[in-house]
């Protein structure tokens, strides 16, 4: 069984940034075969914690929609403006609170949403996005293709619900941790006409759910992907392949790599995500103006 909350870690780690492209497509099959047959449950696990600990001024559960999620606002000040959307999805025996706590750090004013994951799995109301958490079926990569598309569907679902609900700026944010990016990646790929941008964290794109040939600029969000250099557990190489074929097939895709950082948020990991999360709502939303 593995841990659904994670110690702090405050590792000193440095940064480095990854955006070329020309991948070797058969080390991504190869590998993205391998970690589906040897991560078994420990796939998309949660570590991710909140390194500073904001007070909630605004801690809502949402309205009954397709899925039961949490919703708090950056800013309660603004809360009869219209505001950017970020969609965060929680890793393997999470839960939304972990998501809404760590995201209510960002400083730019924000809708956060976190659904709770599909499948029940781990202790004090965990969860997790794909039935192959289940160790018997992590042997074959399509059956875990097949979850994450269903997973997919039912957030883009979910989303679209979302944005009929809340009258807000412009196209959702979709972010995740492990387990959680990974769903990034699906969705993102899968509907990109839904998702203004992606911020997929320590996650990684199967070579079995990327499209097989080129496509036009602009055909899917842009993707800031961020992920430990050290990670045992979804390895940096992974998706280091995922930014390269991106890359490849002509989409805007980058990496930032984090020395010193394993399957957990550094501090400067952390700062750094944030950092990504702000600058994309207002790159999002030039027009808005806050208090």
């Amino acid at each position: 069984m593995y841990p659904t909350t994670i110690p702090m870690r405050n590792a000193p780690s440095t940064m480095n940034v990854f955006c070329s492209g020309h991948p070797a497509k058969a080390r991504l099959s190869l590998l993205s075969a391998l970690l589906m047959t040897a991560l078994g449950v420990t796939l998309g696990c949660n570590n991710l914690t909140s390194l500073h600990q904001p007070s909630i001024k605004r801690h809502l559960d949402g309205p009954i929609l397709s899925l039961p999620y949490k919703m708090i606002l950056t800013d309660e000040r603004n809360n009869d403006q219209r505001l950017p959307i970020v969609v965060a999805f929680h890793g393997l025996g999470g839960n939304p609170d972990e998501m809404v706590r760590a995201l209510a750090a960002m400083e730019v004013p924000a809708r956060i949403i976190a659904p709770h994951g599909l499948f029940p799995f781990g202790m004090q109301g965990g969860a997790s996005w794909y039935a192959n958490a289940i160790p018997s079926r992590t042997s074959d990569p399509h059956l875990m293709a097949e979850d994450m598309n269903y997973a997919a569907d039912m957030l883009a679902h979910f989303v679209n619900q979302l944005m009929a609900h809340y009258d807000e700026a412009g196209k959702p944010i979709i972010t995740g941790y492990s387990q959680g990016g990974m769903l990034t990646y699906a969705l993102s790929v899968r509907y990109p006409h839904l998702i203004g941008s992606a911020i997929p964290v320590a996650g990684f794109m199967p070579s079995t759910l990327m499209p097989q040939q080129s496509l036009a600029v602009g055909s899917y969000p842009k993707f800031e992907a961020l992920h430990g250099y050290n990670d045992k557990i979804v390895p940096f190489e992974a998706d280091l392949d995922s930014v390269e074929t991106l890359n490849y097939l002509g989409q805007k895709a980058v990496l930032y790599k984090f020395n010193n950082t394993g399957h957990f948020m550094s501090q400067r990991m952390f700062d750094a995500y944030l950092l990504v999360l702000d600058r994309t709502a207002v790159a999002l939303n030039p027009d808005l103006e806050w208090e």
